[in-house]
């Protein structure tokens, strides 16, 4: 009982501390000071880590007929056969998520939106684009100066299924899946214009619409080619409602965060876009495959033990082979059986940490006494958080929300709201806009 309770401060000391002033808490970060009032969790209901399952997903017209030499595996392929097995990859992620009630993110092109194109629509003007060279790693310069979509059929999903995903979004929003953006033309972020940026956005937008898409808030870059952005471009992006973004550039000089020599991120956790900070937040991601499964669960430890995240990514068409499946079976299974993991679409968890971020924790002075603790806790976002959970530095008697008194539990492994004494947390739905105010009551 004594080395269970030196893990607490004293009742003068926490009165002391939590009286001293309020915080404006910040975002997570591998190492950071105790907090003077109870400390907010990184994580819905006290969780350890955040994973996100992530997939890129494009028909033929986006990387696929465009490929690159650069870091694609499968360039020397049939295009026709790698859309295929995109489409075939959807079912086969869906049946490995079903058992588990997991929903992933896919990062979608615009084309994955259509039905067909009989109607013969024109998008983004019919671009080429001269960056598209043998210079910038393409097999050949005939995007130079061919237009951009000037493969397309045509057709319908009926007749031509590789080039056309518009029937594949409703079960995937059924399963509750989350569907972000892949840019619709498959673009080269660091070097398409500001222009062609911003009409790549707002096509992608229009066409998810259509569907009953919500406009894209996160953003998967093309092949991982974020390096040399511009700040007009970025501004874009975030003019468009962009929030959060993965497959960044791994050049050493655009690289958010460091690599060990096992290829390891160090410390997997979110960060903030330098000069965009508070506004959107960058996720570092794992490679997921049978060559790397080791290592992606090594990743996967690391963010358990700081308290971080990781995005583990494939493209829909690599989970179609026998090795591959048994690899996200396995890697999902292990995930979703750990108590201290939360795991969540990567633009749920982006919102839930500019949330967390922003909310206010500050004591009520003139009602607190050396029995008796007041607070407030304040959500000025527009994002409701469930199962915000509270460490508590010292030991309580009691604990009241707005009054009400909360029901002990004894177990360790919080479900719900309620106040969990045995692990220190308190846990509550806390919705956008809400002020509560908290009491605890001393032993």
């Amino acid at each position: 009982m004594h080395h269970a309770r030196s893990l607490y401060a004293t009742r003068r000391q926490f009165l002391r501390l939590a009286l001293a002033g309020g915080a404006l808490l910040t975002g997570c970060t591998p190492t950071s000071a105790a907090l003077p009032l109870p400390e907010i969790a990184c994580w819905p209901l006290g969780r350890r880590a955040a994973v996100a399952f992530t997939f890129d997903w494009e028909t033929a017209m986006g990387g696929l007929i465009h490929s690159r030499s650069v870091n694609d595996p499968n360039v020397n392929e049939d295009y026709l056969l790698r859309a295929r097995r995109m489409r075939e990859g959807i079912a086969t992620t869906r049946a490995i998520f079903a058992p588990h009630g997991i929903r992933a993110t896919y990062y979608a092109t615009g084309y994955n939106f259509l039905f067909g194109n009989r109607e013969r629509r024109t998008f983004l003007g019919d671009p080429s684009f001269t960056w598209a060279s043998r210079a910038n790693g393409w097999l050949s310069d005939r995007w130079v100066s061919s237009p951009w979509f000037g493969d397309d059929p045509f057709g319908t999903v009926a007749t031509h299924p590789e080039w056309y995903f518009g029937d594949l979004i409703a079960p995937l929003r059924t399963d509750g899946h989350e569907i972000q953006s892949h840019t619709f033309s498959h673009l080269h972020g660091g070097l398409a214009d500001r222009p062609t940026w911003q009409q790549d956005l707002e096509t992608w937008n229009r066409v998810a619409a259509a569907q009953g898409v919500a406009p894209a808030r996160s953003l998967a870059f093309p092949w991982s080619s974020s390096a040399g952005m511009s700040d007009a471009s970025w501004s874009i992006v975030e003019q468009a409602g962009i929030r959060s973004v993965t497959r960044l550039s791994d050049q050493a000089q655009y690289s958010l965060w460091e690599v060990d020599q096992d290829g390891l991120v160090s410390a997997p956790c979110g960060q903030w876009l330098p000069g965009r900070e508070g506004r959107i937040r960058a996720y570092p991601d794992c490679y997921l495959t049978p060559a790397s499964e080791e290592r992606a669960l090594r990743q996967l430890d690391r963010a358990i033990a700081i308290g971080g995240m990781i995005d583990l990514w494939a493209h829909t068409e690599e989970v179609t082979s026998a090795a591959q499946i048994a690899t996200w079976q396995r890697v999902t299974a292990r995930v979703a059986g750990d108590a201290q993991i939360w795991v969540a679409p990567l633009g749920e968890i982006a919102a839930w940490e500019a949330a967390r971020v922003a909310l206010i924790l500050e004591p009520d002075r003139q009602r607190s006494d050396e029995q008796l603790w007041n607070m407030r806790l304040t959500n000025p976002t527009d994002q409701e958080l469930l199962g915000l959970a509270l460490k508590l530095p010292v030991q309580v008697a009691r604990v009241r929300i707005d009054d009400i008194e909360l029901e002990r539990s004894e177990l360790e492994q919080p479900r719900g709201t309620g106040w969990w004494p045995a692990i220190g947390l308190v846990t509550l739905d806390l919705g956008a806009g809400q002020t509560v105010e908290l009491q605890f009551v001393a032993p």
